[in-house]
């Protein structure tokens, strides 16, 4: 069954703006600033102790997040891009409109860890770049949907709810693979 003619892709170059700054930013979470001094996984470890020092409650999360490889941060990356590049193919704006709000309220996210934690990290260049960027492509794409608000509002929860449990499977996959490397268990992703 085809989407009615009101739920086709509006302006299919601009939505593939999306997609573009997903991956820009992916990669700098995953390899820093142009490859300098690493990724959020390495920024992680060289300031666990900063960050536990300033929030001891967070000390747990921030061990977790520090034993998960770059390998597997970027086999994470590659899942949800692939989401990504799935929902802007389907023809369909609903599934677009839902990873794309959980997008925008990663990199809003992003500016509040900014300042919790009171410095930059891997990932904040592109997130400053793209979440206005971002407002004007949603704000542009809502306005052309024919969606009402009340959906716009129901798929915008979805997808932030979605990506937010794909993000802790992907994350609990990537532990166990941890766990099972420093026992000898299993390979590294790397």
């Amino acid at each position: 069954m085809s989407a009615a003619p009101s739920m086709l892709l509006p302006a299919g170059w601009l939505l593939w703006l999306f997609p573009c700054c997903f991956l820009l930013h992916e990669a700098e979470e995953c390899f820093g600033l142009l490859g300098r001094g690493g990724g959020l996984p390495e920024w992680t470890l060289r300031n666990r102790r900063m960050l536990t020092a300033r929030h001891p409650r967070l000390g747990a999360l921030f061990a977790r997040l520090g034993r998960i490889s770059r390998g597997w941060f970027a086999a994470i990356a590659l899942e949800e891009s692939l989401l990504v590049v799935a929902a802007t193919l389907s023809c369909d704006l609903r599934p677009w409109l839902a990873l794309f709000a959980a997008f925008l309220l990663h990199l809003l996210l992003h500016g509040l860890q900014a300042l919790v934690v009171g410095c930059m990290f891997p990932g904040m260049v592109s997130a400053v770049v793209a979440l206005p960027a971002g407002a004007l492509i949603w704000g542009v794409a809502v306005a052309r949907s024919g969606l009402s608000v009340g959906e716009v509002f129901c798929w915008s929860i979805g997808g932030a709810l979605f990506a937010g449990f794909n993000l802790a499977v992907m994350h609990r996959l990537a532990e166990h693979a941890a766990a099972d490397r420093r026992a000898g268990r299993g390979k590294s992703c790397r």
